[in-house]
């Protein structure tokens, strides 16, 4: 009996219940892999720069050195201050490695190799003649290992002599990492990830069969990489039987992964995620904009902002967290507001009815010390949980809200009287079951009630029933089988003026020397046709003096043989009353 109501009932209230919270935006906190919210890494900025892309940030013992794109050039940071450290006069530099105090950068569009002394005085050592030098590892004895684009090879560059090591097949040869003395390479394109062995032939490891291969690291003997496809990043490793193995799936295009004091980090889109083994992960950071580097001290750059910024081992004292804005289906009224979860929360909320925030939008409330949400009603809203503590968590948030209910109404009303019938449709916005009420009246009368409370939406009316004259109808319609009596909501239509003629035209025929004279006239309708008969022949049609059927009195001549003794009239209003009348000699 509880559903049946609950089905006929358009007015109850619901829950917005938000346990999934990947959707929401960050400040300082981030999602535990036990799915919730709480305070995560604080973030220490760095250095901005005035170039359009952080494309590479490497610390070392004298200082952290940051590879930009559109202008490509190299900042040193050091005890704090950064200052313009190598400019190549290329567009980007993509790749920076380091040794015995030389800086090695890779460039693009040249492809070439700079070595960079303390002092920032460089020199090209290596002209690959492709388009872009993507990654650079340097071995024992100064061996360099780049991987190139658009050709996708990988050189190995000794005492200023290169042979290549690897031909992908690809375009990019984006990803080269040196883990004990065997090189790993993975593809831009194509998603392949290849190994080099010190003593022997490469060989593939993986055939993604498309996207990119954005990053490899080892961790505890265990290689991991990530793969790229389209919207969707896939971190994997390399088991001991060599056979590739998926441990989780994060959303975005990453960026890289690392290892971050032995954890294994990832950052992808805006966010930077820690990986767990079985498939779970955190997100311990969100950026206002997209992250394009990260490295394994920490360090990680912004593609808009251009600025550098690094984990910091403190965490920060508070933290925000906000909601997507939802769509409560039409204006509503907002219930209270709980959760599950622990320590001090402050939380707020804003509605508006448009479903990204903008000016119409009411500013952030607090809500009581009850819950209840004191922003307006609206269709939308966002709540948004301030945590104050490093022992405060959520895990839960619902809010209540009340539909407003919605007026229905009525489209259209046709009165089609060659079958006496009354027709009508109506709609409700929410959906609610309807009952409709039908009056008449005469114009400028008293409206008669016709039918009451039906659930068709189709009355007989007979029109002989009714006295000649011009007439109206209404339709009200109610959604109160929907709803609780004080929240019914009803509207009316009123019809088109229709006119209800059963009364016939008077005919009068006069006949004067071989000339009758036919005067047809109406009450209620214009007259629409005539048509005679002479000495009972076929009946033939004749319009009026004037040329036109417009008036309710219309004159008719006829001139007539001279042999005609009979003649036969039939006349039709536009009511579609007939009349015949009949002339003898």
């Amino acid at each position: 009996m509880l559903y049946i109501l609950m089905v006929l009932l358009g007015v109850t209230t619901s829950y917005w219940e938000v346990r999934d919270f990947s959707k929401c935006v960050f400040h300082q906190t981030g999602i535990s892999r036990d799915g919730s919210v709480a305070l995560s890494y604080g973030v220490d900025s760095i250095f901005n720069t005035q170039d359009m892309y952080i494309w590479d940030i490497l610390p070392t013992k004298d200082g952290i050195y940051i590879a930009t794109g559109q202008e490509g050039r190299i900042y040193r940071i050091n005890k704090g201050k950064g200052e313009l450290f190598f400019d190549s006069g290329e567009k980007n530099v993509l790749t920076l490695a380091d040794y015995e105090g030389y800086i090695y950068a890779g460039t693009s569009p040249g492809g070439k190799i700079y070595k960079i002394d303390k002092g920032g005085r460089g020199e090209v050592i290596f002209d690959s003649e492709e388009e872009f030098i993507w990654d650079i590892v340097i071995a024992s004895n100064e061996q360099i290992i780049c991987g190139t684009g658009g050709n996708g090879l990988v050189f190995r560059i000794r005492n200023g002599h290169a042979d290549t090591l690897l031909e992908t097949g690809r375009a990019n040869a984006s990803r080269v990492v040196l883990i004990d003395k065997d090189v790993y390479v993975g593809t831009g394109d194509g998603g392949l990830l290849f190994i080099i062995p010190k003593d022997g032939q490469p060989r593939g490891l993986y055939d993604g069969g498309g996207g990119e291969i954005s990053g490899i690291v080892n961790i505890g003997n265990m290689l991991y990489f990530s793969h790229c496809l389209d919207t969707i990043s896939v971190i994997k490793k390399i088991r001991d039987d060599g056979l590739p193995e998926e441990v989780a799936k994060i959303s975005g295009i990453a960026k890289g992964i690392v290892e971050y004091g032995n954890m294994l980090l990832c950052a992808s889109e805006k966010r930077i995620y820690r990986i767990y083994e079985n498939g779970k992960f955190d997100v311990i950071h969100e950026s206002p904009t997209v992250i394009s580097s990260i490295n394994r001290d920490g360090y990680f750059g912004l593609s808009k902002f251009v600025s550098v910024y690094r984990l910091s081992n403190k965490p920060p004292k508070k933290g925000i967290v906000e909601s997507y804005s939802f769509d409560a289906g039409g204006v509503s009224k907002w219930g209270r507001l709980t959760y599950e979860g622990d320590g001090k929360i402050l939380f707020e909320t804003r509605s508006g009815n448009t479903e990204n925030p903008d000016i119409t939008w009411e500013e952030w409330k607090k809500i009581a010390k009850n819950g209840e949400i004191l922003s307006s009603p609206n269709r939308f809203i966002r709540w948004r949980a301030k945590i104050k503590n490093s022992s405060s968590r959520i895990k839960c948030i619902q809010v209540a809200y009340l539909p407003l209910n919605q007026k229905p109404f009525i489209r259209e009303i046709n009165l089609k009287l060659e079958s006496d019938a009354l027709t009508f449709s109506g709609s409700d916005p929410d959906g609610d079951v309807l009952l409709f009420n039908v009056y008449y009246r005469e114009l400028d009368r008293e409206w008669i009630e016709l039918k009451k409370d039906i659930a068709d939406t189709m009355v007989s009316v007979d029109r002989d029933a009714f006295p000649d004259g011009s007439y109206e109808f209404k339709v009200e319609v109610s959604d109160a089988p929907s709803n609780p009596v004080d929240y019914a909501l009803s509207s009316s239509k009123i019809s088109a003026v229709y006119r209800i003629d059963n009364t016939s035209p008077y005919i009068n025929i006069e006949v004067k020397e071989k000339k009758a004279i036919i005067i047809v006239s109406d009450i209620m309708s214009e007259i629409a046709s005539l048509e005679y008969s002479e000495n009972a022949s076929k009946f033939v049609s004749i319009f009026p003096i004037d040329g036109i059927f417009d008036e309710k009195r219309e004159r008719f001549e006829i001139t007539l043989k001279e042999d005609t003794k009979y003649l036969v009239v039939r006349a039709r209003d536009r009511s579609g009353n007939f009349s015949l009348q009949k002339w003898t000699k």
